[in-house]
């Protein structure tokens, strides 16, 4: 059995059968309106039952992998870039974050890609982000008070564009500079914040849990070797995350 902690289930619904997407789509979307005399009103009737009983949540998420695990890429490969599928297996700190009144991002924060240790650091530390509402487990906000600065419209970078509390990340406060103007981070300054919240995740191991997954990469941030051992960042949106109590091997 899968234990998921986080399932898109709109990421799912992009994944069409080859040969019959019109008619798949029609099926799962089709809807009749009924228009009839201004006396007698009208009405909107949306049929979904057939689409989902023939073909579950369980049965596509099983078809969907099927296919990513012959597509994916390991989410280390130097080719994984913007708009790849990667497939993961990491520790992770889990974080959600208030974005706004009715809005919380989660970010899934690598604890392994710093290390005392040379042969216990990853090459790459990933960052995977995603609406909260996608959750199947229960995690209260860890962060309760955010500005919002210069970039508009994205959760993820409302949510590292300041960092002011994180119980779930002791190591964060001191590692994280939060007094930053409003504007918005050029390339190296936005790639710099982002490898620090994996620096501070790795401090916080005691915390993290192992997962695994696959995610369509968002962007690599990439990083001189020698900006004080801080690893390069892959960012990626998740299809789904499940608990891999097996890891490590």
């Amino acid at each position: 059995m899968q234990e998921l902690v986080y399932l898109s289930d709109a990421k799912l619904r992009q994944f069409v059968p080859e040969g019959r997407p019109l008619t798949w789509l029609r099926r799962l979307t089709r809807a009749r309106m009924d228009v009839t005399t201004p006396a007698g009103g009208g009405g909107v009737e949306v049929e979904l039952a057939e689409a989902q009983n023939e073909q579950g949540v369980p049965s596509r998420l099983a078809a969907v992998m099927k296919h990513l695990d012959e597509r994916s890429l390991w989410y280390q490969d130097p080719e994984a870039r913007a708009g790849r599928w990667v497939y993961f297996e990491a520790a992770f700190n889990t974080v959600v974050v208030e974005t706004g009144e009715s809005s919380r991002t989660v970010l899934f924060l690598d604890s392994t890609a710093t290390g005392a240790i040379e042969s216990e650091r990853n090459r790459i530390g990933l960052l995977l982000h995603g609406s909260a509402h996608h959750l199947r487990v229960d995690i209260s906000p860890t962060i309760s008070r955010m500005s919002l600065y210069g970039i508009v419209g994205s959760g993820l970078h409302m949510a590292m564009r300041r960092l002011e509390t994180t119980p779930a990340l002791p190591a964060a406060e001191r590692l994280l500079e939060t007094e930053i103007e409003p504007v918005e981070l050029p390339g190296a300054e936005r790639n710099r914040f982002l490898a620090r919240f994996i620096q501070a995740s790795s401090m916080s191991r005691e915390t993290a849990a192992w997962m695994r997954g696959y995610a369509r990469v968002t962007m690599r941030a990439d990083l001189p070797e020698h900006r004080a051992g801080l690893p390069s960042v892959l960012a990626a949106t998740p299809l789904y995350v499940e608990y891999a109590h097996d890891l490590p091997e």
